[in-house]
């Protein structure tokens, strides 16, 4: 045995444990911050809002305005009656982290957690316009840096990732800001705003507390973690975002809470009181880590979980919340859409204008023949241009003037995943790229649909072997087909894949070139909206806040020359659309949830017109059109030509209830319903919105309009009003043109 050899590695194990008990440093000489160091709390101040961080990192803001101070977490554990253990840990912070530790699982903490007992771990700087307070996880090895900074009526907190440190070996996955603040307490009333689906209402201390947290993703989440089998159909989460008012007699408290930077891939929590804690409460995770969860050996004796992380941090500069304080003297709902709207529209201008027609037409589908015994496909055409204008005149027989028309299965792919869209084809059967653009006016908009993510056939410069994304593994992100009545996958058919982010980008450029050449002003890219995705393969290495950033850049710039309509799109693509498809009418319904509200449309209302779902697939006529009318949305129909059997055995096979001929009486009396409730105030904002404990709905709008919808089966007054069953009536004000 060598000796020397020993004793040498005795000697380096002897100093790494002594290194590994040297004291914690105060100051890391890797970070500088602004400002100088301050011992018990820094206070600053800006318009009617004073904000205080103390030396143990708790927060508080005051509101002169209306008296209310909002507190980030207890000041002491024996304040809430109902935690303990590691919830008790949980109220007392103002970061929650999730890490990668030595058992290789996803592990969470708290600070509380994250600090020994009895010892500081917070240090503070503070200037005349900012306070940071420095987190140290000294367990954990993480050192974490907060900035909160006063804007007017606006609270920033941002922590810059590259000041985060990471000491030790964990790797940080993700961190939630000031989990508790603005939290409502078992004494208060109030409600959570959560933006699931159209919106959606918890009232504090409901009394469900047989359900768990909610946690949803927002933005559709992370696209490359595919299902094996096909999930419950909810409602996307749109905004990075929440909202929580105080229901209190001097004026609401209400604060809207909004991921500015960083949101792409984060997370959504919201709980009531009685469970976990005393407390009512929403917060946003932040993603610092793609990862995933992958089965090793599936299908076998052996198979295990295994967590899977990537090496670096997202590509982001910071990460950052801002807190928008709102007037008192408006309702809780009012004051968030109000503040929601200055931030995403700060400058838009509302307008008064005629409603439009959201149509969604099929145009083409592949399908199988054979010749001689010889099986090949073909396009089988559902709906030609030709037949798209006698679907136009219909509807302007009804008093229609303007359209919002989406074209799918123009080209030999038909209505499915093909070829990557880097350039316009339509099909000789359905008719022609001139014949679109002839048929485009300021009343009439065609919008082609393209698809620049999803594919699944080699074409146009995109190889589903060279250009498709990987995950953390390296395997290519593949999409299923899914059975319609089990959820299973259905391995006859081919799976989509995802395009290479930065193929994405080449393609977009060649569609938009093609689109300027063919003269055809209007066009539907709306995968690019609808969540992104990451590419882990070694020479394209691209994450998903690049990815966001990218598909965002791409609409800006496609939105420069064709006017843009997108399905269901994530908040930050609608600064680029012209106008919204499908914008969810209702949210998932979960359990713990009180009401839906129609949020998103207090938002987009008289900005950017926007539809409701398809009338003519619903299976109740009359509740659809109620909630047409009470979101302030345009009507929308999913149209094809052709009869049903056409579609029977295609891809296709959902249109049970699109065949022209079939619902064409249908659609009338439904289009004349709701465009006679909503043309007093179509274009212009629905400011406000309740509902009442008998079940009317109240829509106010910027003119002084009230629009009363009555979805039960009894009669409703209202102000000496009556509004019949399942109907609707108009309250006019002077103000009313």
């Amino acid at each position: 045995m060598n000796y020397k050899l020993l004793r040498f590695f005795c000697l380096i194990c002897a100093v790494c444990l002594f290194i590994g008990s040297i004291p914690f440093q105060a100051a890391s000489p890797k970070n500088s911050y602004s400002g100088n160091a301050v011992n018990g709390s820094a206070t600053i101040s800006d318009d009617s809002l004073t904000l205080t961080v103390e030396q143990n990192g708790r927060m508080t803001v005051a509101d002169a305005q209306n008296g209310y101070t909002w507190i980030s977490n207890f000041a002491d554990a024996s304040e809430d009656p109902i935690s303990f253990g590691v919830n008790q840990q949980r109220i007392l912070s103002q970061l929650l982290v999730s890490y990668l530790g030595s058992t290789i699982v996803m592990e969470t903490a708290s600070f509380e957690q994250g600090v020994q007992e009895g010892v500081n771990f917070t240090e503070l700087f503070a200037d005349e316009h900012s306070v940071t307070c420095v987190y140290h996880f000294e367990q954990l090895g993480f050192v974490i840096p907060v900035e909160y900074r006063l804007d007017g009526r606006k609270l920033k907190v941002q922590i810059e990732k590259d000041k985060v440190l990471e000491t030790k070996k964990n790797r940080l996955i993700d961190f939630s800001l000031l989990p508790f603040f603005g939290a409502g307490t078992m004494e208060e009333n109030g409600f959570l705003l959560i933006p699931d689906g159209s919106g959606a209402v918890i009232r504090f201390n409901n009394g469900k507390t047989g359900e768990n947290r909610l946690e949803l993703e927002a933005l559709y989440g992370d696209r490359s973690k595919v299902p094996e089998t096909r999930t419950a159909q909810n409602q996307p989460v749109l905004m990075p975002a929440f909202g929580i008012c105080h229901e209190r007699d001097g004026g609401n408290a209400t604060v809207f809470a909004y991921a500015t930077e960083g949101e792409w891939g984060g997370k959504l929590s919201a709980n009531i009181s009685g469970r976990e804690t005393a407390m009512n409460y929403a917060y946003y995770t932040f993603l610092f880590r793609e990862y995933n969860t992958e089965t090793m050996l599936d299908r076998t004796y052996a198979a295990k979980s295994k967590l899977v992380v990537d090496s670096e941090p997202v590509s982001v500069d910071c990460f950052e919340m801002t807190y928008l304080f709102g007037d008192p003297m408006q309702s809780g709902l009012a004051a968030m859409a109000a503040s929601a709207k200055e931030l995403l529209f700060p400058d838009r201008q509302e307008t008064k204008r005629s409603i439009p027609v959201f149509l969604d037409i099929m145009m083409g589908v592949r399908v199988k023949r054979n010749f001689l015994g010889i099986p090949y496909k073909t396009l089988e055409k559902l709906t030609s241009l030709s037949e798209v204008e006698q679907i136009i005149a219909h509807f302007r027989t009804q008093g229609a003037t303007d359209f919002e028309i989406r074209l799918q299965g123009l080209s030999a792919d038909g209505f499915a995943s093909g070829k990557i869209d880097s350039k316009l084809e339509v099909h000789r059967k359905i008719g022609s790229a001139k014949q679109i653009s002839e048929m485009i006016s300021d009343q009439v908009k065609l919008y082609p649909a393209v698809d620049l993510t999803d594919y699944n056939a080699s074409g146009n410069g995109a190889s589903a072997f060279f250009h498709s994304s990987y995950d953390l593994l390296l395997d290519t992100i593949q999409w299923p087909q899914f059975f319609l009545a089990s959820g299973g996958e259905n391995e006859n058919v081919k799976a989509d894949r995802l395009l290479n982010p930065n193929r994405v980008e080449k393609a977009s450029q060649k569609l938009i070139a093609n689109l300027k050449n063919q003269k055809i002003s209007c066009v539907s890219p709306s995968s690019l909206a609808q969540g992104v995705y990451p590419d882990h393969s070694r020479n394209n290495k691209v994450r998903l806040m690049q990815t966001g950033d990218k598909f965002m850049r791409i609409l800006a710039e496609m939105g420069k020359d064709q006017q843009l309509l997108l399905e269901t799109p994530v908040c930050e693509a609608w600064q680029s659309t012209d106008a919204i498809l499908y914008l969810p009418s209702t949210s998932s319904g979960y359990n713990i949830c009180d009401d839906d509200v129609p949020f998103l449309q207090m938002i987009l209302s008289g900005v950017v017109p926007y539809s409701t779902d398809s009338l003519n697939d619903s299976g109740n006529q009359i509740a659809a059109s109620l909630r047409c009318i009470r979101n302030g949305a345009a009507p929308t129909y999913r149209l094809m030509n052709a009869p049903y059997k056409t579609v029977m055995n295609t891809d296709a096979r959902d249109l049970y209830a699109a065949s022209f001929a079939d619902v064409k009486d249908l659609a009338t009396a439904s289009y004349r319903t709701v465009s006679e409730a909503l043309k007093p105030v179509y274009g212009l904002a629905m400011i406000d919105y309740a509902t009442t404990p008998d079940g009317l709905q109240i829509c106010t709008y910027s003119n002084g309009a009230k629009m009363l919808i009555n979805p039960t089966t009894e009669e409703i007054v209202y102000e000496g009003t009556a509004v019949g069953s399942q109907s609707f009536t108009t309250l006019r004000t002077e103000a009313v043109s």
